[in-house]
């Protein structure tokens, strides 16, 4: 359904999809994701069901022990810092460029988020989906947050308030698609023509349905209006809707 209700909770994944097609000019779902997961490993609160930052370095640093991850470089006291260019007998040279993870010690389990705050840091300022484990990134993207908890996010840091989880307690699903349709308007004509015929034919949300049949049943609409217009494309509609 959309827009989103304010009582349904949404994991980082979610928000960034839905987050991005309400940005002009468009941010992509993996800069939103990236920029949210950073913050969760500086510690600022995203979710209820959230792992902990340290567990999660826990794990990033036996992947490196185990000898799976070789784009991540952990640093312990009383270890030389690693060399950034090595020079090979033939001339040639080796540039290292993984990232440096300081530790304060290699006992993870003495490991607090006080003693490594420098190594939380250095992942969040580093943080890329293909430079540590594709795994934990997904576990971290799954993390799911509420409306409250998103929204006090966006106010901290003066992001623009988006529209595609607006639904207030008291406020109607019409209220709502109402603010979305103002956005779309002020955006591109196709997209207030979607919304309008979204609001018209799914008043209580948009059933499951392809992008093709969504697509269909807007044209039909469509066709019995004054003047009378064609569809827009599947992916105007799917930007009125807030989807990639």
């Amino acid at each position: 359904m959309f827009p989103i209700p304010t009582d349904r909770t949404l994991s980082i994944r979610e928000i960034a999809e839905y987050w991005s097609g309400d940005i002009h000019p468009t941010v992509s779902p993996r800069k939103l994701r990236e920029s949210m997961v950073q913050a969760w490993w500086r510690g600022e609160p995203l979710g209820a069901n959230a792992p902990m930052p340290i567990d999660e370095l826990r794990a990033l640093y036996a992947l490196y022990k185990s000898g799976s991850n070789d784009r991540v470089a952990f640093l312990v006291p009383r270890v030389d810092p690693l060399p950034t260019v090595t020079r090979r007998e033939d001339g040639s040279i080796d540039v290292d460029v993984r990232v440096e993870i300081p530790l304060p010690n290699e006992s993870p389990d003495s490991w607090t988020a006080e003693n490594c705050k420098a190594a939380l840091t250095a992942i969040a300022n580093n943080w890329d989906e293909t430079c540590f484990d594709v795994v934990i990134a997904r576990i971290i993207t799954g993390i799911s947050g509420t409306h409250d908890q998103f929204f006090a996010w966006v106010n901290r840091h003066g992001f623009d308030r988006p529209t595609f989880w607006v639904t207030r307690p008291g406020a109607t699903l019409k209220q709502a698609q109402g603010t979305q349709l103002a956005k779309a308007k002020a955006k591109k004509p196709g997209q207030e023509t979607a919304l309008k015929a979204i609001t018209a034919l799914w008043p209580k949300g948009i059933p499951s349905l392809s992008d093709k049949e969504v697509r269909g049943q807007i044209d039909d609409w469509l066709t019995t209006q004054k003047p009378r217009r064609s569809a827009p494309s599947i992916r105007t509609i799917r930007r009125a809707m807030g989807k990639p």
